[in-house]
């Protein structure tokens, strides 16, 4: 019988050379000049009331409502008279943005005449937002 032959240790290949990439230097980048500001847009509303519409009224709400109210406004700036334009579907809302409307102040004017504006609440499920368009 032959003694078993023993097998030749086997090496491992070497392993390729992998190219390590260079460092990478950050740099760090300044923010591009701020430009000015567009001036503001000047308001001719001083005081914005929005009605309060408590949260078992408002869940109930479908979509959205509509109330527009006309505002009659004297050279001072205070509300003279209101005037519901459309009231919507529901006479609590018409109710609430007729008062809401009749505490709004407006910038005083230059000349004595009266000024008309519309207010346009709409009511959702989030709350309440108004609309303005002077006449």
């Amino acid at each position: 019988m032959q003694p078993a032959a023993i097998p030749a240790p086997v090496t491992p290949p070497a392993p390729e050379k992998v190219a390590q990439a260079e460092p990478t230097l950050l740099v760090p980048v300044s923010p591009p000049p701020e430009e000015p500001a567009p001036p503001a847009a000047t308001s001719s509303v001083i005081k914005d009331v929005l009605p309060t519409v408590p949260e078992n009224i408002r869940s109930k709400i479908q979509g959205r409502i509509y109330v527009t109210v006309r505002v009659l406004v004297d050279p001072a700036g205070n509300v003279m008279g209101v005037l519901m334009e459309n009231a919507g579907p529901s006479k609590y809302f018409a109710r609430i943005s007729d008062q809401a409307a009749r505490e709004w102040q407006f910038v005083p004017s230059d000349t004595d005449t009266d000024r008309v504006w519309l207010l346009e609440f709409e009511y959702t499920r989030d709350g309440a937002a108004v609309r303005t368009l002077e006449q």
